[in-house]
């Protein structure tokens, strides 16, 4: 009988910054399409200020991104766990719990950083529950 793990921890994406002190942006793709729900991302901060913003994206086939989460500015390394609202009313303001494990049935997932220096290294490992 195979084992099929219940989490996965995927590739390294190495965001390396450009831009001015406080402005700065980057970003980096998975390879591949992830087929799964974002569980949790471990981010090592390196030297990036306090400043620095981590948004999580969907990309779409035709090139066009999804936005699917925001960590707000922070730059202590460990574990982050984004989540999706569970409830939303029909103007898309949020009405449940952000509990929702965000599922990408093979998109690639693109994490973007902002607010950073130039030419600081983030580095986030992306954890996927199957």
């Amino acid at each position: 009988m195979g084992y099929e793990p219940l989490f996965e921890e995927l590739q390294p994406l190495t965001i390396v910054t450009d831009g001015s002190a406080g402005s700065s942006t980057g970003n980096a793709t998975t390879g591949d399409g992830v087929h799964g729900g974002v569980y949790g991302l471990h981010v090592d901060y390196g030297s990036a200020p306090a400043t620095t913003v981590l948004t999580g994206y969907a990309v779409g086939a035709d090139g066009s991104d999804l936005q699917l989460f925001v960590i707000a500015a922070g730059n202590t390394d460990g574990y982050k766990y984004p989540r999706g609202a569970s409830l939303k009313a029909s103007d898309g303001a949020v009405t449940g719990l952000n509990d929702v494990v965000i599922p990408l049935a093979g998109r690639k997932l693109k994490i973007a950083v902002s607010g950073a220096n130039d030419a600081n290294t983030v580095i986030v490992r992306p954890i996927i529950v199957r």
